[in-house]
């Protein structure tokens, strides 16, 4: 199998061991998409004092601009056959790129803890039990197997065969669903004195971009450059966008939801609601296979030569008792730190591959993007926001000045002769 673990993860997928067409591609990713932690991050919106109009706006456009960042890290992997933190070698350097790849560990043991909770969550509430650890036991089990077994025949033997047409069926439902039961006045609340539209794109963009650092893990299997970025792009930016909008309709009718159980009995109140939650608790898993699975990748860009199986083994044990120990209350601010970090690096690596190779320029450019994020948009999870104002109150949002920066930072370095 082309993602044998004894392959080096630095040597690239050879073009012709490559079995990933667009189609694959974007049944993969359209899944990644739909999923209940981006119901409540949806819902989050309406939280932190979007109104549902200014939410929805928010989330279209947030779609579009994370459709695009997400579809050009897909270009990446299928040009080169090589996943995420190995491609920062050549932006970073091969020392270089061990921080982003730090980093980008920890981001895969919280998504994949959170994605755990949550399914264990869901769960619960449709069994109607108490107990939440044996689901959170069950859901990880089923996603350090899905990680072993590879993305190439997650995608062509689960998801494109069975679970994809239920989960693209369930999540339309419920968005019509929600959207037939909810009346006009209701979607035209405005909140005065909550977020502005542009901080609301930046958190619909900040989902987006905690995968950019994982897109090229798979779309390394790609056949094609155009069918990856296509795939990717249109898959998760759809999906998603119509996730966030689910959120926010069902924050609408319920009054508020901030955390997954609300999100849930939402789900669980509208007619055939049981069916469609645990199709999409089902589809879950896939989420925690995808954060098991990136997870381990990049730990091998430490040691490339290292098997992976017994390091998915670790990762899954470890995200699973997390799942049972902590709970979701600081799931925004983790979006935001996530923006904060990859949405500026990715600008710059993104400018980086077409100019000479300057490590150095690419990290001062990805440093100068995250301190305008910081300024614009300070991240309450590091206690910036204790000692930074926000520059203009984030009217200008942080997530398109920050990328544009880093990325113009790095292209008009000057090169050396």
């Amino acid at each position: 199998m082309s993602s044998s673990p004894e392959r080096p993860v630095t040597e690239p997928i050879p073009v012709a061991a490559r079995r990933l067409t667009g189609v694959d591609v974007g049944v993969l990713w359209s899944n990644m998409g739909i999923s209940l932690l981006g119901i409540v991050a949806g819902a989050g919106l309406i939280a932190y004092g979007a109104g549902s109009t200014r939410a929805l706006v928010a989330t279209a456009i947030g779609g579009v601009i994370g459709g695009l960042m997400l579809a050009a890290a897909g270009a990446l992997g299928a040009s080169s056959g090589q996943p995420g933190m190995v491609v920062l070698r050549r932006a970073l350097g091969d020392r270089g790129s061990y921080l982003p790849t730090a980093l980008n560990i920890l981001q895969g043991f919280g998504w994949g803890t959170f994605e755990l909770l949550v399914i264990a969550e869901a769960a619960r509430l449709i069994v109607d039990v108490e107990a939440r650890w044996p689901f959170a036991v069950a859901a990880g089990v089923i996603g350090t197997a899905l990680s072993i077994i590879g993305p190439e025949n997650v995608t062509r033997r689960v998801l494109k065969r069975f679970v994809t047409p239920l989960v693209a069926i369930a999540i339309v439902y419920l968005l019509l669903r929600l959207a037939i039961d909810g009346t006009s006045s209701e979607l035209g609340t405005a909140v005065v004195g909550g977020i502005g539209l542009m901080a609301a794109i930046d958190l619909v963009v900040a989902n987006f971009a905690s995968w950019q650092p994982l897109v090229p893990d798979y779309t390394r299997f790609a056949k094609s450059i155009k069918g990856a970025a296509l795939g990717v792009g249109l898959g998760f930016g759809i999906a998603s966008t119509l996730t966030f909008a689910v959120g926010i309709l069902a924050a609408v009718q319920a009054g508020g939801i901030d955390n997954a159980s609300a999100g849930v009995a939402v789900i669980l109140a509208v007619p055939l609601g049981t069916l469609v939650a645990a199709i999409l608790v089902v589809d879950e898993s896939e989420k925690g296979f995808a954060n098991i699975y990136s997870t381990a990748v990049s730990v091998r860009n430490f040691a490339p030569r290292a098997p992976q199986t017994p390091i998915v083994i670790a990762i899954g044990v470890i995200v699973t008792l997390g799942a049972v120990t902590i709970s979701l209350d600081r799931f925004f601010d983790f979006l935001y730190l996530l923006g904060a970090v990859f949405v500026p690096l990715f600008g710059a690596v993104f400018a980086d591959r077409i100019r000479p190779v300057a490590p150095h320029a690419t990290i001062v450019a990805w440093v100068a993007g995250f301190l305008l994020y910081e300024w614009l948009s300070p991240t309450r999870l590091l206690g910036i926001s204790d000692h930074v104002s926000p520059l203009l109150d984030g009217a200008l949002g942080a997530t398109i000045p920050s990328f544009m920066l880093a990325a113009a930072i790095r292209l008009a370095w000057p090169s050396r002769r």
